[in-house]
């Protein structure tokens, strides 16, 4: 009877210079994946880094923002972060109710006195800047806000009058 003792050992011997190697390249890795994870954790909204992504300031072009609040905004969307929109030289929309001269009679041209006065809806267009708590004029919006943002034509009534307030 022959015992297993005598038979040669079936595992390969492992090289201790390769398995040094090995570990060295593992540890890289390692430390490689952890130094990214602190970098995120102390950066974790992007803060440091938005600044080197390119807004739509740059190309000169507006955007319109809808909200989830119906609330919309004008102004130069760029991302901030992996969380967050900004929104440079923000802008809304007001609508006020303003009244409207009595409209003149037919028959003389002149004003009805026992006419209502006429009221109508008022658009205006506002500068965040110019709320009554004077914030900056940049918006920060979590991106869970935004349904969805449109640019500007050139041509558009809002896009125009936006340009022409900043050449003032």
């Amino acid at each position: 009877m022959e015992t297993k003792e005598n038979e040669p050992s079936k595992k390969k011997a492992v090289n201790p210079k390769q398995w040094a190697v090995e570990k060295k390249i593992i540890k890289r890795i390692v430390l490689g994946v952890l130094v990214f994870m602190i970098l995120v954790a102390l950066d974790a909204n992007y803060k440091f880094t938005a600044t080197l992504q390119t807004g739509n300031k740059a190309n000169g072009k507006w955007q319109a923002v809808f909200l989830t609040n119906d609330q919309v905004y004008f102004g130069h969307l760029s991302q901030y972060g992996m969380n967050y929109w900004k929104l440079d030289d923000a802008h809304y929309i007001k609508v006020a109710k303003a009244s409207v001269d009595a409209i003149p009679d037919a028959k003389n041209s002149k004003p009805n006195q026992d006419q209502q006065p006429q009221m109508e809806n008022r658009a205006t267009l506002m500068k965040v800047s110019q709320d009554v708590h004077q914030p900056e004029g940049t918006l920060y919006i979590p991106k869970e806000h935004i349904l969805f943002w449109q640019d500007l034509q050139a041509n558009s009534n809002v896009a125009q009058t936006l340009m022409s307030e900043g050449s003032r």
